[in-house]
């Protein structure tokens, strides 16, 4: 990955222009096609490299809750789109709705996993290992 918000234009047009190449064109003209790519490829990931170093990093890899299913996904696109109503207009009325959406939104992931558990508890009643 590359921290891309944290580059700085007018420094890396800076080291375009420094470069090999914004040199000497004449010094270009008499390359092969093989040999200007290299320039080139070469020349940019040194620059890239320079001014947004590429850096590793983890991503969980998280299951989704048993429980979270498609009437879930459902609740959170309509919380989301109000949210993002709200944030648009500014209103009381859209943050009143884009609140009560949340909380419906909530009360629905509270009874999905109420009701999963219990459904799971009901279904290995007689296995305690599973419990």
């Amino acid at each position: 990955m590359r921290p891309w918000k944290k580059l700085d234009t007018d420094r890396f047009t800076e080291s375009i222009r420094s470069s090999a190449l914004c040199a000497d064109v004449t010094e270009l003209q008499e390359k092969s096609v093989d040999d200007l790519f290299r320039i080139y490829d070469d020349t940019l990931r040194r620059i890239v490299n320079e001014h947004v170093p590429a850096y590793t990093a983890s991503v969980r890899d998280r299951r989704l809750s048993p429980w979270f299913d498609d009437e879930c996904r459902q609740s959170l696109r309509r919380s989301r789109a109000f949210e993002r109503r709200y944030r648009r207009s500014c209103t009381a009325k859209d943050r009143l709705a884009w609140i009560r959406q949340v909380c419906a939104m909530h009360a629905l992931y509270q009874a999905k996993e109420n009701r999963y558990w219990s459904d799971r508890i009901v279904a290995n009643a007689g296995n305690s290992k599973k419990l």
